[in-house]
């Protein structure tokens, strides 16, 4: 978890390389996630962004789109500010802060696509179903996760 979160809160960019070649090991080693046919890696906010500077994930999902030739697509999008998932700990509270988070840029672009959605970590899988769930809805086919790490909740 240290490298995720040097990756993520210190500016060590450098790390994603290293990180995104462990996830496409990953992701080839599965038959369902290297038949996918597309990458979308979970957005940030525009604030976010600025703020840190990049998108870990869209660090993460570059490097393995690179090694495994599936494009990645920024059809998806953070239109809600929300708190950081970090700071909350309840389950239920932290669905309710990404319930309108998302949306999608292109709808024609997911039609009935398996697509691949990959972030640096997971605790509740909050993130991930709401990214899911709004992938789902305009259309994509299947979506399946790919996280480096999995984090402990704390409740």
């Amino acid at each position: 978890m240290s490298l995720v979160h040097e990756l993520k809160y210190r500016g060590r960019t450098k790390l994603a390389p290293i990180l995104g070649d462990a996830l496409t090991s990953l992701m080839m080693a599965d038959p369902l996630l290297k038949s996918a046919d597309l990458i979308a890696p979970i957005p940030l906010h525009p604030a976010r962004r600025r703020e840190r500077g990049y998108n870990q994930s869209e660090l993460l999902a570059r490097r393995v789109s690179q090694l495994s030739g599936i494009p990645v697509t920024d059809v998806l999008r953070r239109v809600k500010n929300t708190k950081t998932q970090a700071r909350i700990v309840n389950p239920d509270k932290r669905r309710d802060n990404l319930k309108g988070a998302f949306a999608v840029r292109d709808v024609a672009a997911l039609k009935d696509k398996q697509v691949l959605l990959i972030d640096d970590v997971t605790t509740t899988g909050a993130t991930l179903d709401a990214a899911a769930k709004e992938l789902k809805s305009a259309g994509a086919g299947t979506v399946y996760a790919l996280v480096v790490a999995q984090a402990g909740s704390s409740s």
